[in-house]
């Protein structure tokens, strides 16, 4: 991704069904101007129920509840797939393609990782490189189909099918390019940071939102947010959105979160990925902020998650478990290269994570502690490997 920041938010247009007062005094185009916020007495406490009961509806262990259909993944041994990562040193890159790994080695096809350093030019080198070396799928993280074109072409003309990963929203359909999909359901995980700001907060939430907009799912996890916040409370909770590139983030979240938490009636902190966090709490403290606001955010990723039991400012961590993600691109992967019909969706679960369940589980133990369930050898049943 080419590494632009995007200009500082207080407003963006959305439909006028999700208007959501704003902390920037200006009105958002074609919304009438939101009432000012007050207590409404038990209309809150009825909010905060409501955000209350899906936030604890999410709190629970996952199941397995993919279906496939089975098919003999036998085809598929000996083949190559190239992984070309957004960038490689993201904690999430590794978790996912760690388990991704693991399900290769027990599928025995071989795998390629490219680091495209989150940049589009990087990226499409790593596109053209995997065509070159005449792989036999490419998978493209976090990346857009579109951002690609030459090396798409290029990969189509060779008969290369192309999976994309972490680029649509769940149910979509699959970007123009790409052969199959695979992904998490983002406008579910922008629901729910709003109701944990919305139930955290007895719907009194001034919240601003750290997006990172050259992510292309960050589209359909921010529609979630808007959409949360205006189910559960337009009147009283106020929403604010700044951007930071995914290039960026070292050097941008810190200045754009004390900027944010310098309004003292700031109390809900929201970075779309929790990448953004280890940048972020740091400038919540050095502002002194810690013991006002609270930060919500997305992915659970490891060596992240962990400091939700640091009673710090980082509350909220939305996670799916990642090396059952891993697991699940390479099943799609596996359809295609032993010529199954590839799944409309792979049905990866949703965890939330707080400060308060996170006093029973072991961050560095196995990713099951996090989120219950197993995945290995129901994957392995349904490529004729159990």
């Amino acid at each position: 991704m080419e590494s632009k920041q995007g200009p500082l938010r207080g407003a963006v247009g959305w439909p006028a069904a999700l208007c959501v007062p704003l902390i920037a005094s200006a009105v958002l185009a074609g919304c009438a101007p939101g009432p000012a916020a007050k207590s409404t007495g038990p209309a809150d406490a009825q909010c905060a129920g409501k955000a209350r009961a899906q936030v604890d509806a999410a709190k629970t262990a996952v199941k397995f509840t993919f279906e496939g259909p089975a098919f003999d993944a036998s085809a598929a041994k000996g083949k190559t797939v190239s992984w070309i990562a957004t960038t490689g040193d993201l904690p999430f890159t590794k978790a996912v393609y760690a388990g991704f790994e693991a399900a290769a080695e027990k599928a025995g096809f071989k795998v390629n990782f490219f680091d495209g350093r989150g940049q589009t030019a990087e990226q499409l080198r790593g596109v053209q490189q995997a065509v070159a070396a005449k792989s036999d799928l490419i998978v493209l993280q976090s990346i857009a189909v579109g951002l690609m074109g030459d090396g798409v072409d290029a990969a189509h003309k060779a008969g290369i099918p192309i999976v994309e990963a972490f680029t649509t929203d769940a149910g979509a359909p699959t970007s123009r390019g790409a052969s199959a999909s695979v992904t998490f359901s983002y406008s579910k995980v922008g629901k729910l940071l709003a109701a944990s700001a919305a139930a955290g907060s007895g719907c009194r939430a001034k919240a601003v939102v750290i997006n990172s907009s050259d992510v292309p799912v960050s589209v359909p996890e921010m529609g979630g947010i808007k959409e949360g916040f205006a189910e559960f409370c337009p009147a009283t909770c106020k929403l604010d959105i700044r951007d930071a590139a995914i290039a960026d983030w070292s050097t941008k979240i810190g200045p754009l979160t004390q900027n944010a938490v310098a309004d003292q009636d700031v109390n809900w902190l929201i970075p779309v990925y929790d990448g953004m966090v280890q940048f972020a709490t740091p400038a919540v403290r050095q502002a002194n902020a810690g013991d006002r606001v609270k930060i919500a955010s997305f992915n659970a990723s490891p060596g992240i998650v962990d400091d939700l039991k640091s009673g710090g400012p980082f509350a909220v961590d939305i996670g799916a478990p990642l090396g059952w993600t891993g697991w699940a691109i390479a099943d799609q992967s596996l359809r295609i290269l032993a010529g199954a019909k590839p799944v409309s969706d792979e049905r990866i679960p949703l965890r939330i994570l707080d400060q308060d369940n996170a006093e029973d589980i072991d961050f560095t133990g196995a990713e099951s502690a996090m989120y219950g369930g197993s995945y290995q050898d129901q994957y392995a049943k349904l490529w004729g490997l159990g």
